[in-house]
This record gives C-alpha cells, sequence and structure tokens, in this order.
C-alpha cells in the first residue's frame, strides 16, 4: 500500500514536470512570435496607413467646407447684381416690350435688333423708339451669351453724334442694357449710366433738331 503511494506520488510528479516543460516552451514560441521583426513591420506599416487614412480625410473635409464656402460667396455675389438689377431706378436700363424670337442664330440676330430698334426710349413726357433716336446708326456684329447678347452700333452721320454704343439684350430679366459708349471725337469710353444717359440725351436732341 506504502508503495502504491509512493508511486503514485512519483507519477503525479512526473505529469507536474511535463506541463510545466510543455507550457515554458509554449510561452517561448508565443513570445518569439510576437517579436518576429517582419510582424512588427507590419504593424507599424498599419498604423502609418491609418494615420495618412485620418489626415486624408481631414483635408479631404476641409477642401470640402473651402468648396461650400466660395460656392455660398458666388451666390451671394449672384444674388446681389440681381437685386441691383431689380431694384434699379433707370440709369443705362430700359425695358424693351416685345419678346425674344426663338431660332437659328441668323433668325434670332435678326429678331434682337428688330426689337431692340422697336424699344420704347422716352424723353420728358415724348416717348419714341430706339429706331427713331438712333436713325443713322448701324448696328453691326453680336456676341452671345447664356443669358443674351451685345449689339455693336455706331453712327454713320457726324450730325448724329459720332458715337460707338455696345448694348446688351438681357433676355433673363427683358431688359435692354447700355454697357458702355466711345465718344470717337475725345477717343475716351464711359461706362457708367450718367455718362451714357448723357450720350443718349445728346443723339436725342441731335434728331429732334434736324
Amino acid at each position: 500500500m506504502k508503495n502504491n503511494n509512493i508511486m503514485m506520488l512519483l507519477m503525479s510528479a512526473l505529469l507536474g514536470i511535463v506541463f510545466l516543460g510543455i507550457g515554458f516552451f509554449a510561452g517561448r514560441s508565443s513570445v518569439s512570435i510576437c517579436r518576429n521583426p517582419e510582424h512588427s513591420k507590419m504593424e507599424i506599416e498599419i498604423s502609418r496607413l491609418e494615420i495618412e487614412n485620418k489626415n486624408l480625410k481631414k483635408g479631404t473635409d476641409n477642401i470640402t467646407e473651402d468648396n461650400k464656402a466660395s460656392t455660398q460667396k458666388e451666390l451671394s455675389f449672384a444674388e446681389e447684381e440681381e437685386k441691383n438689377l431689380n431694384e434699379s431706378d433707370g440709369g443705362n436700363f430700359y425695358p424693351y416690350d416685345s419678346e425674344l424670337p426663338s431660332g437659328n442664330m441668323n433668325t434670332k440676330y435678326q429678331g434682337v435688333i428688330k426689337n431692340f430698334m422697336w424699344a420704347p426710349y422716352i424723353e420728358g413726357n415724348n416717348k419714341y423708339t430706339i429706331e427713331d433716336v438712333f436713325s443713322y446708326y448701324n448696328m453691326h456684329g453680336t456676341d452671345y451669351f447664356d443669358n443674351g447678347c451685345i449689339i455693336k452700333m455706331e453712327s454713320t452721320d457726324n450730325s448724329e453724334g459720332n458715337y460707338e454704343f455696345n448694348v446688351f439684350i438681357d433676355e433673363k430679366n427683358n431688359k435692354y442694357v447700355f454697357v458702355d459708349v466711345l465718344d470717337r471725337d475725345n477717343g475716351k469710353t464711359y461706362k457708367s449710366a450718367e455718362s451714357i444717359k448723357t450720350y443718349l440725351d445728346d443723339v436725342y436732341s441731335r434728331f429732334m433738331n434736324n
């Protein structure tokens, strides 16, 4: 019986030694895997990529915010321009009555000129058409834009004023706009509404005195 107990103790001790050995070698193996240089490099690379991703996202967010700010600024500018146009007290803006025709460029060009020439020009209590006032002016060339076109006019008779006018037909707002006027006598170009109105009145007065 005593021998059996001794044998049992020996067997238990041997088994304990075996399990300790297995645990020791397994632990060493795990440590060696964790300390593997390739594995460490991979972890560093993953960390680097994560940081780059965060930075890229931050940069994209900043660009998006900049774009939003820029778009908002452009919209505000466009709204302000339209507001100024609608609130204009006259100046170099004059309404025209006829609706602009559609069609190919040639048809549109002729129609725009006809509508412009029939547009009313008011001086005091008198109402004339542009055709009356600019009876000695030639129209030539147009530049087309998304919202209208520019007609260029030049005098053929100095008695009617020696001028060249650029007139913008604003289809969207149903108006025509005198963009600028060149006084060929002094070589100066005028763009203010007051200056252009002065030259229109001069042309009108010459027309009335003839």
